[in-house]
């Protein structure tokens, strides 16, 4: 087979499965992995991912998310600057909660003789706290530590809102 011949079949093999490893074009058409990758860099392909994203939104929710973007962009207009002072934006994350104490604050009275007191690195403790935050421009608004037990939810937001 001539290397047009291998180069046409490899791009039409590729068309036909835009998933297709190297490997499977090598066996099926009896040449090396490295030839393989040679002729697909003289096709100008690239293996690319797929982009991840939350979910798929249908045509109305498109159109909802155009007409509240509107509405934002029409109240900047409107307010200027001032504007960005009223959005409030939150989110949460797991902290580790500990209680630090600093060089200054273990300082404790001791006799010339007493053996000296060691100050180790504090770490995290093995208690994890949920954190919810939510700040605007003016720096932080609210912040709560999730109850143990309780779960984030819909029901959680409203009564912390």
């Amino acid at each position: 087979m001539t290397r047009d011949e291998n180069k046409c079949k490899v791009d039409a093999m590729i068309q036909e499965n835009r998933r297709i490893k190297q490997r499977d074009i090598a066996l099926k058409l009896g040449i090396s992995q490295e030839r393989v990758h040679h002729i697909i860099e003289t096709l100008n392909y690239r293996k690319v991912c797929a982009r991840w994203v939350p979910r798929q939104l249908t045509d109305p929710m498109k159109g909802h998310r155009k007409t509240v973007a509107q509405e934002l962009l029409n109240r900047y207009r409107l307010k200027g600057d001032d504007f960005f002072k009223n959005i409030a934006t939150g989110d949460e994350s797991w902290v580790h909660h500990y209680d630090p104490e600093n060089k200054r604050q273990s300082m404790e009275y001791r006799h010339p003789g007493s053996p000296s007191v060691k100050k180790f690195k504090t770490v995290p403790s093995a208690q994890k706290v949920m954190l919810t935050i939510f700040w605007g421009a003016r720096g932080v608004l609210y912040m709560e530590f999730l109850a143990k037990g309780s779960m984030v939810n819909s029901d959680r937001y409203c009564a912390t809102l």
